[in-house]
């Protein structure tokens, strides 16, 4: 599957662009048929450490979370730390779901 959107900002430090590319298809390929929903941003993170922030958005749930060198570095580190980020994304989103429920409930008097 392609994602829905990815932005990657310009002002990323030159050599992180190559693995913010392989973490993006990484993503791809954690997300599966869900990445066609999926508006992935890369945009800078502190300067000082050399880091980016990825932001992964679906349907109006959007979570944030730093990458540096040494995250991009180890596969399995990597791969663990996208898996993590869109978890956090599920969560919100399943969150949200039994908020409606809920209120749905409380709205119909049986709540």
């Amino acid at each position: 599957m392609t994602l829905k959107s990815v932005t990657i900002d310009p002002k990323i430090a030159p050599d992180l662009l190559a693995p913010v590319h392989h973490a993006t298809a990484e993503l791809e390929d954690i997300l599966g048929d869900a990445a066609e929903r999926i508006d992935v941003t890369w945009t800078p993170g502190i300067p000082d450490v050399k880091s980016v922030m990825l932001s992964l958005s679906d349907t109006g749930v959007e979570k944030r979370q730093e990458f540096t060198m040494s995250n991009f570095k180890e596969g399995f580190l990597l791969r663990h730390s996208l898996r993590w980020l869109w978890n956090a994304v599920l969560a919100e989103r399943m969150r949200l779901q039994w908020d409606r429920v809920l209120a749905s409930l409380a709205d119909s008097g049986e709540g």
